[in-house]
């Protein structure tokens, strides 16, 4: 008989928790696994060879290691000290070099809608040492200004922990997983809340046909005791959202939207459980049931809206791969994630793959598709030495490419750090919504506590349920969603067309009126030297084009782009600086330039009349008509006689005279701000009906017409010396193809050549402002009405109920008109 002893250890474990811990995952082990005779216990084989395995090689401090680890989070969560580490300093952390002051971006778990957004809001209320706090409840993030000689982000983290949320870095993956997280959640809750409210709506029904069916009180007072079950659940768990909000708020001394419907829930609860209990009195389980419904159901719709508009945006920053296929020192490739790449580490970038970083080509040469940042629908050229940006897309072949900006820090990064940082700044019309918010609630209150006092005669039950009825009819919710949620769409709607808006303030400036200015080259014109006209012979005209392929200069890429040749490489090239070119060209001889140098060439002062099809007075009427247009008059001959003439110049845009009239149907009087010569300048307002033209104009004087020009004024420009004069305009519009520097310093980016997108964005303001109104007019008439009745005894917290989140869903609906224009 063979004898086990039992491991004293074995029985220690045992009796100090129910059941006994794997010794690899720590997992409990079945009972059927449990091995008496043994120190270690194992849950499965599995677990049993990966601990022989890592024993066997002395690796045994990974169980150290990982038991650390599962101590951190709750110990973080304490102090929340990964949020003063250089890691998140780095990345997430702006100072200001003139000032105290710092911008950072937390993650911020559990936040559910606008009541959210208004407490966090009121960070500065809470704490000194914030100074300005920014919700993104898209993105669940948190932008805050902060004094960084008081406070660290950690403390601020503190803060936003105290409130019932939860501080996170703000990693996309991390965003993504707590947006499943928080629609698994929301369904959860709404499938809890509609199930309770279908429940106590059925013995609703039951006790009214039963009050009219002489029910017995004994039925009836199971019904209540069931009904009470019910609501209670719903109240207290899917509505409980509504409770802690109201709580949070009034932590941090502030009336919220919640605050209302905490308030409406929680006496109607109390009220219905102390009837049950006295069995006597009317209860509301029915009502408060179906109004966590409603709300939940609202707020579910108007959260997955308030994604739909953001879409568009994120969709851009997605196009950065989420991995890089890199070349070590060994020339290996290997695959790693994006947010391990570092500067100076070679990527190797296939056909069909998107640029994972912004960095410098060292080998290969391919064309780019670069419309994500320049709107240039023509694929770009780079060989070795060539800048190529993160998320633009290899075409053609294999480049390899030296890392200098990564994340955060690559270009089209910043441009969506731009429109996010935009965007959270809040449109002068949702302050002022806002505020009336807050004013309404105040006001509700005081009506809800008269309505309760004077209704007292009545009795206490029939004060209650009026009282009731006015807190859940008159939930602001509608009020604070009229305007933020047709701005948030409308901003959606406008980047999937391609006009990217950095906040609503520039929205609703573009709803009014003032002045509009429009810089001349690369906004009314195309910014690029070509052929506007030709006269003479087409031939020649070809064979110009061959002399001048390879010629530095922008006369000659006009010219060189203006025909497509087949004619073999010239022979004999000379490239005049500044005056022409000569050279042999399929056995003609032939002259580019200026009439002088042309003729010069041919060594007469006139072109023989015996050999020329162009004619003294013709060649002198096409200087002349030329030098009128402000185009610049080239000529062409072709073995010793001109034949032909082009008129190269920056042309205007096909769209910009229709686009002119239509801004100024609009409301906007339109002027030409141009750094080119007064006369160029008025040449083109001519062209294209503006009246308003400042010509000659540096940066500096740019800037001074902008500024003090009176009411609101509109800036669209392109280049460096328009960066100024964008910044100062009320909005800066930078259009496609623009310099770095103006896309900065602009409120609204067009990522399409032409004008019609700053018509299109203008009608978007206006549309979206009517919008606005039309949902500020339709909650205020709701609110009106259905506090009149409420007050008066008319409705019912049941019909209350329902009422409420009809007024917000309608709303949410007419919002989605906003962004909606035929042009766009």
């Amino acid at each position: 008989m063979t004898t086990i002893s039992t491991n004293s250890s074995l029985i220690d474990r045992a009796k100090s928790r129910d059941c006994l811990l794997c010794d690899h995952c720590g997992l409990p082990v079945p009972a059927g696994l449990i091995e008496p005779e043994h120190e270690k216990q194992f849950c499965c084989n599995g677990c049993r060879t990966a601990y022989s395995v890592i024993h066997e090689f002395e690796l045994d401090r990974y169980y150290t290691l990982r038991n650390k680890q599962a101590v951190a989070p709750s110990a973080a969560r304490d102090t929340y000290e990964e949020f003063d580490s250089p890691t998140y300093v780095e990345q997430w952390v702006r100072s200001n070099a003139e000032t105290t002051t710092c911008n950072a971006t937390i993650g911020v778990h559990g936040m559910h809608c606008a009541a959210c957004v208004w407490l966090l809001d009121r960070l500065p209320r809470i704490s000194s040492g914030v100074l300005d706090s920014r919700v993104n409840l898209a993105k669940h993030t948190i932008d805050v200004r902060y004094n960084s000689s008081t406070t660290k982000p950690s403390d601020i983290a503190k803060i936003i922990g105290s409130l019932g949320y939860r501080p996170t870095l703000p990693r996309s993956v991390a965003v993504q997983q707590t947006r499943q997280q928080e629609d698994r959640r929301a369904l959860i809750q709404l499938g809890i809340a509609g199930a309770c409210a279908a429940n106590t709506m059925l013995f609703a029904v039951a006790l009214y046909a039963g009050a009219l069916a002489d029910m017995s009180a004994e039925h009836t007072r199971i019904i209540r005791w069931v009904s009470m079950a019910f609501s209670i659940v719903s109240v207290a768990w899917p509505g409980r959202i509504f409770l802690r909000s109201a709580f949070n708020h009034l932590r941090a001394r502030t009336i919220g939207l919640d605050v209302p419907i905490a308030v409406a829930l929680s006496v109607g609860v109390v009220w219905s459980i102390v009837s049950t209990l006295r069995d006597a009195g009317e209860v509301y389980y029915d009502s408060l049931s179906v109004l966590v419904f409603a709300l939940l159901l609202a707020r579910f719709i108007q959260q997955r809206q308030q994604r739909w508009a953001t879409s568009a945006i994120e969709h851009i920053i997605s196009l950065v791969p989420a991995s890089a296929r890199i070349v070590d020192e060994n020339g290996l490739e290997r695959v790693i994630p994006i947010d391990a790449l570092q500067k100076n580490t070679i990527v190797l970038v296939k056909p069909g793959e998107s640029v994972p970083a912004d960095g410098i080509v060292i080998d290969g040469e391919s064309h780019l598709d670069t419309s994500i940042l320049t709107g240039e629908s023509r694929p770009m050229h780079v060989s070795a030495g060539s800048s190529v940006f993160a998320g633009t897309q290899n075409e053609s072949r294999e480049i390899r490419v030296r890392v200098e900006n990564t994340g955060a820090t690559t270009r089209i990064s910043k441009l969506m750090q731009l429109m996010e940082e935009g965007a959270a700044k809040k449109a002068p019309i949702i302050d002022l919504a806002d505020k009336a918010t807050a004013w309404f609630i105040g006001v509700i209150s005081l009506v809800a506590l008269l309505t309760w006092i004077f209704a007292l005669p009545l009795g206490g039950a029939a004060a209650t349920e009026r009282t009731v009825s006015l807190l859940i009819v008159s939930c602001p919710c509608a009020l604070g969603l009229a305007t933020p949620m047709a701005i948030s769409i409308a901003l959606g709607r406008a980047a999937k067309r391609g006009v990217l808006i950095k906040s609503g303030a520039a929205l609703q400036a573009l709803a009014g009126s003032g002045i509009l200015w429009l810089d001349k080259t690369g906004t009314v014109t195309t910014g690029s030297m070509q052929i506007v006209r030709t006269l003479g012979n087409a031939n020649a005209v070809q064979l110009a084009a061959s002399l001048e392929r390879d010629i530095p200069h922008p006369i000659a890429h006009a010219i060189a782009a203006h025909v497509q040749t087949t004619y073999p490489d010239p022979e004999h090239v000379t490239y005049h600086t500044g005056r022409g070119v000569t050279g042999i060209v399929n056995g003609h001889s032939v002259v580019v330039g200026s009439l002088g140098f042309v003729q010069s060439e041919l060594g007469t002062d006139a072109p023989s009349p015996k050999n020329s099809h162009l004619t003294p007075d013709d060649l002198d009427a096409w200087r002349k008509r030329s030098a009128g247009d402000a185009l610049t008059p080239v000529f062409i001959a072709v073995d010793n006689a001109i034949v032909a003439a082009v008129a190269t110049g920056d042309a205007v845009r096909e769209d910009a005279r229709d686009s002119v009239e239509q801004l100024t149907r609009l409301g906007w009087d339109v002027g030409l701000l141009s750094g080119d010569e007064p006369a160029i300048a008025e040449h083109v307002g001519s062209v294209v009906g503006i009246h308003r033209v400042v010509g000659g104009a540096t940066p500096e004087h740019k800037l001074d017409v902008v500024t003090q020009a009176l009411g609101t004024t509109i800036m669209v420009g392109d280049g460096v010396n328009d960066a100024a004069a964008l910044a100062a305009a009320t909005v800066g519009i930078a259009v496609h193809g623009g310099a770095e520097a103006s896309l900065d310093a602009a409120d609204i980016y067009l990522q399409h050549p032409g004008l019609r997108d700053i018509v299109s964005t203008v009608q978007l303001g206006k549309g979206t402002m009517r919008v606005v109104k039309s949902n500020l007019a339709i909650s205020f008439l709701y609110n009106a009405g259905a506090i009149t009745a409420a007050t008066l005894g008319y409705v019912s917290p049941l019909v209350a109920a329902v009422l409420m989140p009809i007024s917000s869903l309608t709303v949410v609906l007419n919002s989605l008109r906003a962004g909606r224009t035929d042009t766009m």
